[in-house]
């Protein structure tokens, strides 16, 4: 079965960890490095078999305060609906932090690795393109 799960590397549980682990797994064989702020992660699976993650990062210094992303599918399920799946989430996610918070807004940023796939994408989200290959989306709450 298909699930959409948010993890976190703050969590004590063996099936979060393993996720975690897959998850990135997944980024490193599609060649893209995470620095150590990416804690959480939103990904789809199937089973235990991770088809689609979204690494996420919050900096609460910034006014306003961003939440920094990395979007990586799985070779097998590209073209099947994953990524746009996972950018709606990662819009949920930010959107719901800036409401816990009490944040007026905050800002979706994220670097773009493979542009042919994710710059049609993000565009049609309402991203603009920001500076060093970085898209963003402020959010209002």
């Amino acid at each position: 079965m298909i699930d959409t799960r948010f993890v976190s590397s703050g969590a004590d549980d063996d099936d979060n960890d393993e996720l975690i682990v897959a998850a990135s797994a997944l980024f490193s064989s599609q060649g893209i490095h995470l620095h150590s702020n990416y804690d959480d992660f939103l990904v789809i699976v199937d089973g235990r078999r991770v088809l689609a993650a979204a690494a996420l990062s919050m900096d609460d210094r910034e006014d306003p305060p961003t939440v920094e992303f990395s979007l990586a599918t799985a070779p097998s399920s590209h073209r099947q609906g994953y990524a746009r799946k996972l950018m709606k989430e990662v819009i949920s996610y930010a959107a719901g932090e800036a409401r816990e918070y009490g944040w007026e807004e905050v800002d979706l940023e994220g670097y773009v690795v493979n542009k042919a796939a994710m710059l049609p994408l993000l565009t049609g989200l309402g991203f603009r393109p920001g500076k060093y290959d970085r898209w963003r989306k402020t959010i209002r709450v």
